[in-house]
């Protein structure tokens, strides 16, 4: 988005530093007990109750935590080279860098983790399906974030 849209929509947005390279992503994942795969943190999401001022939202096909600074695809395979056992969609504010506007909401859910050994095939295969199942859960939640969003805002307004 261009900063002059933001600016009018969302005004200052804040904007968490979040990790712009694998290596930095891979700091906040949380192994599991066997080494072999990825959680995301446990306070994730991380959900602001003023979202509701923002007018500008937008979803991201990953938790955006994680894989802020990608989109499309190079989400999903951000996602399987974290050797995730879950990711999430989420539904934000929209800020000035590449989805790293505070979070309205996160629809977690596990996955499989793909083997350290996988083939590239193997390991693109495994991000197609991840965007496929991301995308029949944007399709199912986000009318109802969005209401979400709506009775936030007036709740928001009406106790301005």
């Amino acid at each position: 988005m261009g900063s002059l849209l933001v600016e009018t929509l969302n005004g200052d947005v804040p904007e968490d530093p979040l990790p712009k390279t694998l290596e930095e992503a891979r700091v906040l994942m949380v192994p599991s007990d066997d080494g072999f795969e990825t959680y995301l943190p446990k306070d994730f999401p991380k959900v602001k109750l003023d979202t509701a001022k923002y007018g500008l939202t937008n979803t991201h096909p990953a938790p955006s935590i994680v894989t802020a600074n990608t989109f499309g695809m190079w989400a999903q395979r951000r996602m399987v080279a974290l050797e995730a056992a879950e990711s999430a969609q989420t539904y934000h504010a929209v800020a000035h860098g590449v989805d790293t506007g505070p979070i309205i909401a996160a629809h977690k859910f596990f996955t499989r983790a793909v083997r350290r050994d996988a083939s590239p095939h193997e390991i693109e295969d495994a991000a197609l399906l991840l965007n496929r199942r991301l995308q029949i859960i944007e399709k199912t939640h986000l009318p109802l974030d969005v209401e979400m969003q709506l009775i936030r805002r007036q709740r928001y307004l009406l106790a301005s």
